[in-house]
Protein backbone atom coordinates (compact mmCIF):
# COMPACT_ATOMS: atom_id res chain seq x y z
CA UNK A 1 0.00 0.00 0.00
CA UNK A 2 2.77 2.11 0.86
CA UNK A 3 4.47 1.41 -2.47
CA UNK A 4 1.50 2.38 -4.19
CA UNK A 5 0.85 5.76 -2.51
CA UNK A 6 4.60 7.02 -3.25
CA UNK A 7 4.19 6.04 -6.70
CA UNK A 8 1.29 7.91 -7.29
CA UNK A 9 2.75 10.37 -5.47
CA UNK A 10 5.67 10.62 -7.88
CA UNK A 11 3.75 10.38 -10.35
CA UNK A 12 1.42 13.80 -9.60
CA UNK A 13 4.80 15.74 -8.89
CA UNK A 14 6.08 14.74 -12.21
CA UNK A 15 2.66 15.65 -13.90
CA UNK A 16 2.74 18.73 -11.73
CA UNK A 17 6.26 19.99 -13.11
CA UNK A 18 5.30 19.20 -16.79
CA UNK A 19 2.40 20.98 -16.35
CA UNK A 20 4.48 23.83 -14.70
CA UNK A 21 7.03 24.23 -17.81
CA UNK A 22 4.08 24.29 -19.98
CA UNK A 23 2.18 27.32 -18.28
CA UNK A 24 5.60 29.10 -18.30
CA UNK A 25 6.27 28.22 -22.01
CA UNK A 26 2.58 29.28 -22.44
CA UNK A 27 2.91 32.76 -20.77
CA UNK A 28 6.06 33.62 -22.52
CA UNK A 29 4.13 33.20 -26.00
CA UNK A 30 1.60 35.42 -24.66
CA UNK A 31 4.23 37.86 -23.68
CA UNK A 32 5.69 38.10 -26.76
CA UNK A 33 2.45 38.04 -29.07
CA UNK A 34 1.44 41.34 -26.54
CA UNK A 35 4.90 42.86 -27.06
CA UNK A 36 4.37 42.55 -31.15
CA UNK A 37 1.18 43.70 -31.61
CA UNK A 38 2.28 46.69 -29.62
CA UNK A 39 0.93 45.85 -26.28
CA UNK A 40 -2.35 47.06 -26.72
CA UNK A 41 -4.37 44.01 -25.14
CA UNK A 42 -1.76 44.82 -22.11
CA UNK A 43 -3.12 48.68 -21.85
CA UNK A 44 -6.66 47.45 -22.05
CA UNK A 45 -6.27 44.78 -19.46
CA UNK A 46 -4.85 47.65 -17.14
CA UNK A 47 -7.89 49.35 -16.21
CA UNK A 48 -7.68 51.42 -13.12
CA UNK A 49 -9.67 49.64 -10.22
CA UNK A 50 -12.21 51.39 -8.40
CA UNK A 51 -12.39 51.10 -4.65
CA UNK A 52 -15.22 49.36 -3.17
CA UNK A 53 -17.58 50.09 -0.63
CA UNK A 54 -18.78 47.52 2.05
CA UNK A 55 -21.64 46.09 0.02
CA UNK A 56 -18.86 45.61 -2.69
CA UNK A 57 -20.71 48.57 -5.20
CA UNK A 58 -18.35 51.00 -6.98
CA UNK A 59 -17.94 54.02 -5.54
Amino acid sequence: MAEEEAVSLSQKSYLFQVYVKDAEKRSTKEKKRAKSSGGSSEKRSSRPLRPLGPAGLSL
